[in-house]
């Protein structure tokens, strides 16, 4: 047991290591939807925001985005997008809020932190328009995977409808 160098009150030094374990399961679910083949975004078009524990990335080519966002509590949302399942987007100089169809999460929020939100909205609308051929439905996907995701995150992962 130490003394914490803000409060001089004693602190479990496992605190930081455990964080650490912790964003690297999450990373482990990103990559491992990565290895499916229908999720593969360049670098200008992912984002992440370590305070807010925010994902946000947008795959232009195959037409699929991925947001993840873990909450206190140890529970966490990994919701697959297509352009067929939102409805639209609003954005200011802070959020972008995407409009889903889905009923038990018709939002989702996503901090400037994390992407540039006009930018992403612009794009998200302009793949819209585009159009794409899907082998697979992508948020499904996301969705019947959702226990395996649990075990690599090592904590409950919110069911989407």
């Amino acid at each position: 047991m130490r003394l914490s160098v803000f409060t001089n009150c004693p602190c479990n030094i496992d605190v930081f290591p455990s964080k650490l374990k912790k964003r690297q399961n999450k990373k482990n679910c990103r990559g491992e939807i990565k290895n499916t083949g229908f999720y593969s975004p360049d670098k200008e078009y992912e984002g992440l925001s370590f305070t807010q524990g925010v994902y946000f990335g947008v795959d232009t080519k195959k037409g699929t985005m991925l947001y993840a966002r873990a909450y206190p509590g140890n529970i966490m949302d990994i919701i697959g997008f297509d352009i067929d399942n939102f409805t639209r987007t609003v954005t200011d100089a802070k959020t972008l809020e995407i409009y889903t169809k889905y009923i038990n999460i018709p939002m989702v929020s996503i901090p400037s932190g994390c992407i540039h939100p006009k930018m992403m909205a612009d794009t998200m609308h302009a793949m819209a328009e585009r159009g794409y051929d899907y082998p697979v439905d992508f948020p499904r996907l996301i969705q019947e995977k959702r226990k395996e995701w649990e075990q690599i995150a090592g904590m409950p992962v919110a069911e989407v409808f």
